[in-house]
């Protein structure tokens, strides 16, 4: 392995990944290369001019359409009776969340206590 072929590696996942991701991958070949550096298994770290040129911080979707959610609550009905009231209970609590915006886990959390 030499430079060369480290740095195309990273410029083409630079084209399709992460920065983030891009970075963790370079973190773990410093690693590897440092460690095989140290244990004297090889005399050079071949990466030492790489450059992370292009890298693209891309938006997260952190949201989803009311169609996709639809779909979800679609999917996530099951036919078996006796589990119909447990889930039904995760839809009502997935449909606060979508118009509250809490989490499921806070939704989840909610006592009959706190409302009276």
């Amino acid at each position: 392995m030499d430079y060369e072929y480290i740095q195309n590696f990273f410029n083409e996942k630079a084209k399709t990944e992460t920065k983030t991701l891009i970075e963790n991958i370079y973190r773990v070949v410093n690693g590897v290369f440092t460690y095989a550096y140290n244990n004297n298994y090889i005399i050079r770290k071949p990466y030492v001019k790489l450059k992370l040129n292009g890298l693209k911080t891309l938006k997260k979707k952190n949201t989803i359409t009311i169609d996709e959610f639809k779909q979800f609550i679609d999917n996530y009905s099951h036919p078996n009776i006796n589990k119909k009231v447990e889930y039904d209970n995760y839809i009502v609590a997935l449909y606060i969340g979508l118009y509250t915006g809490i989490r499921l886990g806070e939704c989840l959390g909610i006592k009959k206590k706190m409302w009276i």
